[in-house]
């Protein structure tokens, strides 16, 4: 993966949009640049856009979120981070943005935006936040941890880890490498068999209460449950006897007191009939009198139109006068109203010619007005400009002069020190010479030291070594003894298993448990069988008796059935009679214009009994209506409880028939089951009445051969833990002594190296002292131009420090006279623009007067010739006053216009009203006596003799209904208790032929209640035996249940035993001491690869016995094994180099790095380690790698030449320079 572009803005002190092209020539040219800048700058803040284009969070910011955002600038409303790379699969921009609400710096934190897209094509790749930093991982195959640890390193993690104690190195160890899972597994390990072993205690407790019915009460419980269901079900069967017959006999008491009770409402209904008779031929006069009830009416009604006709007629005669004047005063008020419209509009047309001129006046007026006035104020403001001018002029000219002379003086002065000039060209070249000789002396110096110190250390490599091959001769002795117990305890093991592996026991074991619980499952089947059977004969017994009970009820439903019938005839008969009745009431017009001797319009009968009024009432028949059917629905409520009941008979044999069948599928299923174990097992099925005792025989057999079994695996296991133990050592003791064979070759190794280092110093420092003189002369040849007689290496600082002196003081004199120069060439040409503007501004002047003489005159015309042709008033007030008394008049015109048309209108109706009721007044006089005698020949057809009779012998409506009601209710009391009467004899006849019982019914009564105890206390006692043997089976299957459970528990305790024993512990130190060991030692191989290209000095190692512990060889100081706590801060930064760079080779894993960014760290370097350091980096660009270094040191300048610089300004803002970076804003 290489970094190509980074693009960015409003991050940290980095205010504005900013660009780094890394395709920049001059980071492919050299492969090595450094960020530099102050402390505090923002150099640190490029590598967190980087890391915040990518994955959205930065390594000092966790995450950037709505909520929280401490990366944006201060007083910026949005920031974004955009980086284009590039991977072996294309290149690719990827892009972050954040903004407030309006992007006002106040405004509230919005969602954080991320994106990744094709870079040549532009395509949008993914947008959602997660699915971003998947896709980013996918194409560079790096997550952000692989990242930071890969491409971005901070030297502090690893300075941390080099001065940290072995116990306290773990964590940091994590941090660095991403390790932190070991020692999760490991706590998880330990919980986990915690929680296992908790689960098989709570198994334990739980069997150990369980608490079952021994067999001999299981079997007293099933026989006492046999007999008292069969006690139970005669008790029922005598109760409903019983309560049958009792119910006999109280119907055919109650029959007879209903019997009585009709045959004396019977004897009351005659005695009413009779009191009746005078009002029912009342009603009947009046019957035959509502038949001329409709004629009479409309002869009544034409009589009162007639005289409303006289009423009106009168008062129209009365009006007609008043209409005709108000007419013709109407004509004469619309004839004035006309002439005055006719005026106003004449002077209108008059004015509106003046008007249109007086206004083309005005326009042309406001149109002069404006221009004039502004004209006038640029007039005035010209001249105070003018002015203004003048004075600026007379200051700039003096100032010129001035200016002039100060330059001429300070040119004499510099011309006096020309020869100083070289100086501001040279210095720096001189001084780089002078750190060189200084550099020299030093390194020889140190040269010189060091020959001493590796005579001193080769020695002691050669003691060391001859000790270590003594230790290696110990560790092989002790390695045989090893092999020889661990080929013992494998014979032993052996021995036990016999021609079988142990996998093949545990196997076998698992089989016999398997056969055990089939076993078990085959004797709870054959008890299920037995029970099921039983269960299956109870419920065809129940079966017998619900035949019985449904007999009865449907014989029971019958007679209810009849009874029922019966009422529903009676009611409908009664229903047909109310209606007879009410039709007769709702036809009373129609009963008037009936005559004895003609036929009915409706029926044809030629007699009419309800004509002359007797009308029958429907009171009675209602009431008894009412009763009826209060009484019918007494018997559908007995027979739909009956039903009820009957429904009830069925679903329980319904329910019972269900049971058979499943009751049957179940035997059937059983028996299948039984035979398929006898099959699987190969044993000879017996006789189902012996089934039980041949299967605890077997299970008996197959679990003595599993303990067995059981014994002979635990003893295997066992030996095969100790053969475990055994190996465990062996392969410590190999270990070890393959530590100390490596140690032997490490030794030899770094006594050859201290040999080589004692020779290579010693040529170093002759070459060294021999620089040091070609310098020095090179020095003197250079100095003698500036008049320095004599150099040596101690009064190289003097002669700087004179130098830089003289050369300061030329720069400033020139400084000073360029800026002069500058001054003098300004004030000259700002004198000559004045002049010329002053000239171009008089003249505009001039001209502008003019121009406002000649408009004032044109004005001043155009206001005379207005006020002569209309004054001052205002065109539009005259204009508007003019309309209004227009549409004041033509308003005025058409009102009189209406009023003399509404006062004709009104004339002509009243006038055709007069003729109108002079014509109806005819035709209702003729009609009137066309009626008056139709009326007295009805009179004579319904045997009135004049319309005085009639009258009397009509009735109210209230009387005439009454008198119907009380007929009405005497026919229909009549019909009903008749009908009665009937039907109570026959029914009481069928009741006493049944002949039920012989019994009184308090005997009866005595016997149902003493029944009804004993069979509560029967199912009671069913109840609680039910309810024992149900919780015993429960309790039984429970049992089973937690025995296969237990065993389960236990073999999965087993397991994590095994897994804790080897990594599992309360801290988690177990396995991730082992995996960081590991890590580490990769670790220090890779960094050993990048320490060598750094220097020949060093070689990392770790100690066996504490894999934490890091330690380092020193071949200047004859191999000698050092501490790496003991480090200078110069040799602990070219460690932790050598160890970030080591892991940026782990982290990558697969993924090709061509990018790399290092993080302050090189402060702590002398010169040489400076050096070597920065080639190694610079090395890496032979194998295509960009490599980036932060620091704030002044010597990487020198020393890298390409270089961004992170340059502090106001306001606490930054700015970025150098190769490849401009600003975006």
């Amino acid at each position: 993966m290489r970094i190509l572009q980074l693009r960015f803005k409003n991050l940290n002190s980095l205010a504005g949009e900013w660009l780094i092209d890394f395709t920049h020539p001059a980071f492919t040219a050299d492969g090595l640049f450094a960020i530099t800048g102050p402390t505090g700058a923002g150099k640190t803040t490029i590598l967190d856009a980087i890391c915040l284009a990518l994955y959205g969070r930065t390594p000092r910011l966790n995450r950037v979120t709505k909520g929280m955002n401490e990366i944006m600038s201060r007083q910026c409303g949005e920031c974004f981070a955009e980086v284009t790379f590039e991977t072996q699969s294309g290149q690719y921009c990827c892009h972050w943005s954040q903004h407030r609400a309006r992007k006002k710096p106040d405004g509230d934190l919005q969602a954080p935006k991320h994106e990744i897209s094709d870079a040549k094509t532009q395509t949008l790749l993914e947008s959602k936040l997660k699915l971003v930093a998947e896709q980013i991982e996918k194409l560079t195959g790096m997550d952000y941890d692989r990242f930071t640890r890969s491409m971005l390193l901070a030297q502090g993690g690893f300075a941390a880890f080099l001065q940290a104690a072995p116990d306290e190195r773990a964590p940091i160890l994590e941090q660095i490498t991403g390790t932190g899972i070991y020692s999760q597994i490991s706590v998880r390990v330990h919980e986990y068999r915690t929680e296992q072993r908790k689960k098989l205690e709570q198994l334990q407790s739980g069997l150990a209460g369980m608490q079952m019915l021994s067999p001999e009460k299981e079997m007293q419980l099933k026989e006492a449950l046999d007999e008292k269901t069969a006690q139970d079900a005669l008790c029922g069967k005598q109760r409903q006897q019983k309560q049958q017959a009792m119910q006999w006999l109280e119907g055919q008491t109650l029959l007879r007191q209903e019997l009585n009770q009709l045959e004396a409402d019977q004897k009351q209904l005659e005695t009413e009939r009779k009191a009746f008779l005078p009002q029912q031929q009342q009603l009947d006069t009046a019957l035959r009198a509502i038949e001329l009830s409709a004629p009479y009416a409309e002869l009544k009604a034409k009589r009162l139109s007639l005289q409303e006709n006289h009423a009106q007629l009168a008062a129209c005669h009365t009006e007609l006068p008043g209409c005709t004047t108000a007419m013709q005063q109407a004509g004469k008020a619309f004839t004035a109203a006309e002439e005055h419209y006719n005026a106003v509009k004449s002077e209108q047309h008059t004015q509106l010619s003046l008007l249109r001129s007086v206004r083309e006046l005005d326009v042309q007026i406001a149109a002069k007005t404006t221009p004039a006035e502004e004209l006038r104020r640029s007039v005035k403001e010209q001249s105070k400009v003018i002015a203004e001018q003048q004075q600026n002029q007379q200051r700039n000219a003096a100032l010129l002069r001035q200016k002039i002379s100060e330059s001429e003086a300070l040119s004499i002065q510099l011309e006096s020190m020309k020869a100083d000039e070289k100086l501001t060209t040279e210095l720096t070249g001189l001084r780089s010479r002078f750190q060189q000789m200084q550099e020299l002396t030093g390194q020889i110096h140190a040269k010189q030291q060091a020959v001493k110190q590796a005579t001193s250390t080769l020695a002691d490599d050669q003691h060391q070594w001859r000790q270590a091959c003594e230790q290696q001769e110990i560790a092989g002795k002790k390695r045989q003894q090893d092999e020889q117990l661990v080929a013992q305890q494998q014979v032993a093991l052996n021995h036990c298993l016999g021609e079988q592996t142990l996998s093949e026991w545990r196997h076998h074991h698992t089989a016999l448990i398997q056969m055990q619980n089939r076993t078990e499952s085959a004797l709870n089947a054959a008890e299920s069988l037995s029970l099921t059977q039983k269960k299956r004969d109870d419920q065809l017994q129940r079966d017998a008796v619900l035949m019985q009970d449904i007999s009865v009820a449907e014989a029971t439903l019958s007679e209810y059935q009849a009874h029922q019938l019966q009422l529903e005839k009676e009611a409908g008969y009664l229903e047909t009679q109310l209606t007879l009745i009410r039709r007769i009431e709702d036809l009373e017009q129609a009963r008037q214009q009936l005559c004895d001797g003609e036929p009915c319009p409706l029926c044809g009968s030629e007699t009419h009994p309800y004509a002359q009024g007797n009308i029958p009432v429907a009171d009675d028949t209602q009431q008894q209506l009412e009763q009826l059917r209060q009484r019918l629905a007494t018997q559908r409520q007995a027979v739909s409880d009956l039903r009820v009941h009957l429904a009830g008979f069925n679903k329980e044999r319904e329910q019972i028939a269900s049971r058979q069948t499943e009751y049957t599928a179940v035997i059937q299923e059983t028996r299948e089951q039984l035979a398929g174990y006898y099959r699987e097992s190969g044993i000879e099925p017996a006789e189902e009445e012996h089934c039980l005792q041949q299967l605890e025989q077997h299970l008996q057999s197959v679990q003595q051969q599993q303990m067995s079994v059981l014994r002979r695996v635990n003893q295997a296991e066992e030996a095969e833990q100790t053969l475990m133990n055994l190996r465990q050592a062996l392969e410590t003791t190999k270990h070890e002594a393959l530590n100390h064979a490596q140690t032997v070759q490490t030794l030899l190794l770094k006594q050859s190296t201290s040999a080589e280092t004692l020779e290579r110093l010693q040529r170093e420092t002759a070459k060294l002292q021999e620089q040091q003189q070609q310098v020095l002369q090179l020095l003197q040849t250079e100095l003698d131009v500036y008049g320095v007689a004599q150099v040596t290496p101690e009064n190289l600082s003097i002669i700087d420090a004179e130098l830089t002196q003289r050369s300061q003081r030329w720069q400033e004199q020139h400084a000073q006279y360029s800026a002069l120069r500058q001054e003098i060439a300004g004030l000259e040409l700002q004198v000559q623009h004045q002049k010329a503007q002053l000239k171009h501004d008089e003249s505009g002047l001039s001209g502008q007067q003019n121009k406002l003489a000649e408009m004032e005159r044109v004005l001043a015309a155009l206001r005379q010739q207005r006020n002569e042709l209309f004054g001052d008033k205002d065109a539009d007030q005259e204009e508007l006053r003019l309309h209004q008394m227009a549409e004041t008049a033509e308003k005025r015109l058409e009102e009189q216009r209406q009023l003399s048309a509404l006062a004709g209108q009104t004339l002509n109706q009243l006038q055709e009203k007069i003729s109108d009721l002079k014509r109806t007044q005819d035709t209702q006089q003729t009609e009137l006596a066309h009626m008056e005698q139709d009326l007295i020949v009805q009179l004579a057809h319904w045997q009135f003799e004049d319309e005085v009779q009639y009258l009397d012998a009509c009735l109210s409506g209230d009387a005439r209904q009454r008198l119907m009601q009380q007929s009405q209710a005497l026919a229909e009391q009549y019909t009903r208790l008749n009908t009665l009467l009937y039907e109570k004899r026959q029914l009481l006849e069928t009741e006493e032929k049944k002949q039920l019982t012989s019994e009184s019914p308090e005997m009866l009564k005595k016997a149902e209640a003493l029944l009804a105890s004993q069979q509560q206390q029967f199912q009671q006692e069913i109840g609680g035996i039910r309810q024992q043997l149900l919780d015993n089976d429960k309790l039984r299957q429970q049992q089973q249940t937690q025995i296969t459970a237990i065993e389960g528990q236990q073999r999965e305790c087993q397991r994590w035993d095994t897994l804790h024993e080897l990594i599992g512990s309360a801290d988690g130190k177990k396995f991730r001491n082992f995996a960081q060991g590991l890590t580490f030692e990769m670790m220090i191989g890779h960094a050993n690869l990048q320490l060598q290209k750094m220097t020949d000095r060093y070689l990392l190692i770790h100690d066996p016995l504490n894999p934490l512990e890091l330690s380092v060889i020193d071949n200047y100081q004859a191999g000698e094994v050092r501490s790496a706590k003991n480090l200078s801060g110069g040799e602990s930064f070219i460690v932790s180099l050598a160890l970030a760079l080591g892991l940026s080779g782990m982290a990558s894993h697969n993924v090709r790095v061509d990018s790399l960014f290092l993080d302050e760290g090189f402060g702590t370097l002398d010169e040489d380690a400076l050096d070597t350091a920065l080639e190694t980096l610079a090395g890496l660009q032979q194998e295509g790698k960009l490599i980036g270094v932060i620091s704030h040191i002044a010597a990487l300048k020198d020393r890298i030449s390409t270089r961004i610089m992170v340059s502090p300004g106001n306001g606490g803002k930054s700015t970025i320079s150098g190769a490849g970076c401009r600003s975006q804003s």
